[in-house]
């Protein structure tokens, strides 16, 4: 009953939104042009993957469940040609079994040639941005305490979100979130608000409470992670819903405010600098209006197309213009890390899946690559920053049920 009751609320909202100026709103001017994909010589790609069989297998299998459950309809352009969701999944199902029956990775490559086409970025080479996230460990209290006084919230019930196309057609795929106040949609509070202000508290939303703002913050960032209680049990943390305000990065904050070099940006460089500035701890994180909530579940971490991670193997891109659940051949520089220090960087190659997505991961040249769990993933991730290359792979033209 109060979900219908909010619905209505909501539809009431939006129709003042419309009303209050006389007419509903104006045409929208000609979005910028997608960009193109375009298509890459096979031949000239080696294909290489540093890790194993088994973690392309599993993550297969996970991109193929998480597939089974999406709506068969939807389709994505790379340059002239359109696939299906069914076309991805016959792709991946071929490179499962090339993997699952071929050892051999000269082998394996000359079948990816001869079934495949790939496509990359062609105003950039294939160029991408790409970074890399974790799943945090995070020592946890089932009660409040001095010690432990950060609440991991669960998804408030008051958090709406509004499919715009519902009502109007030139608002397709656009969606608003927030909360209804008074029959009026207004924006959902934010992070000043909750954590501040205690938007939140006594609402019996909290799963945990943690010790330190900033691995909370940090928990918001990842979206999943791992809480362990003073008894010794754990249980994980998995995205749920957001409260709509946009992402924005502290450390860009910090770089624009020249606290911290361009170059030095990273999860470690800002929590040395939170360090040494505890009183301006609220205030940096508070720029990141962006507001994670979570559900504790038994098993994780899960992306948001329900597959389960596979380190070093999932990644997230912007669904936009990747398909969910597709697979892609990635080039990346990872960093060697020695004693919490970077040495150097290692050119990796390997084969990655669409399985989440991410607020900061906006637009076809960004992707993050997900390296696991704890303190040796989250040095990783912290350090990665480089551009590599992003090449998605469909099987040839003929080979998949589509239409000509």
């Amino acid at each position: 009953m109060m979900s219908r009751l909010v619905s209505f609320s909501v539809a009431l909202a939006i129709a003042t939104i419309f009303s209050s100026c006389g007419h509903l709103p104006p045409k929208k001017t000609a979005a910028p042009e997608a960009p193109s994909f375009a298509p890459v010589s096979v031949e000239s790609l080696s294909f290489d993957d540093d890790l194993s069989a088994e973690s392309f297998i599993a993550a297969v299998d996970e991109s193929l469940e998480a597939l089974a459950r999406k709506k068969q309809g939807a389709e994505f352009s790379f340059g002239e040609r359109t696939v299906s969701t069914a076309q991805i999944a016959e792709s991946l199902s071929r490179l499962r079994e090339i993997f699952a029956g071929e050892p051999d990775p000269a082998k394996r490559r000359r079948m990816i040639i001869e079934e495949f086409d790939a496509y990359a970025r062609s105003e950039t080479g294939g160029a991408t941005g790409i970074t890399g996230y974790y799943q945090p460990l995070l020592k946890a209290s089932r009660a409040k305490s001095d010690d432990f006084k950060w609440p991991i919230y669960r998804a408030p019930d008051d958090l709406v979100t509004a499919d715009l196309g519902l009502f109007h057609a030139d608002l397709k795929g656009r969606k608003v979130t927030g909360r209804v106040e008074s029959k009026k949609l207004v924006p959902y509070h934010d992070r000043a608000a909750i954590d501040g202000a205690g938007a939140l508290a006594g609402k019996g939303l909290e799963i945990a409470w943690v010790a330190d703002q900033f691995d909370l913050f940090i928990l918001h960032v990842q979206g999943s992670g791992v809480v362990e209680f003073e008894d010794g049990t754990r249980t994980y943390v998995n995205y749920a819903a957001v409260n709509g305000h946009a992402y924005r990065s502290v450390g860009r904050i910090l770089v624009e405010n020249g606290e911290i070099p361009q170059e030095a940006q990273s999860i470690n460089a800002i929590k040395k600098w939170l360090d040494a500035h505890p009183d301006k701890v609220a205030w940096l994180l508070g720029q990141n209006k962006s507001y994670v909530f979570f559900r504790d579940m038994s098993d994780g971490p899960f992306g948001s197309t329900g597959a389960k991670l596979v380190p070093g193997r999932s990644a997230a891109f912007d669904p936009a213009f990747f398909p969910e659940g597709g697979a892609a051949w990635m080039i990346v520089n990872l960093p060697e890390i020695a004693d919490g220090q970077v040495t150097g960087f290692r050119k990796t190659a390997r084969f990655v899946f669409n399985h989440d997505r991410g607020g900061a991961i906006k637009g076809p040249g960004r992707a993050d690559l997900f390296v696991g769990q704890g303190r040796g993933a989250a040095e990783i991730a912290g350090y990665m920053k480089q551009d590599g290359a992003v090449i998605f792979l469909v099987k040839k033209r003929g080979q998949t049920g589509e239409r000509h």
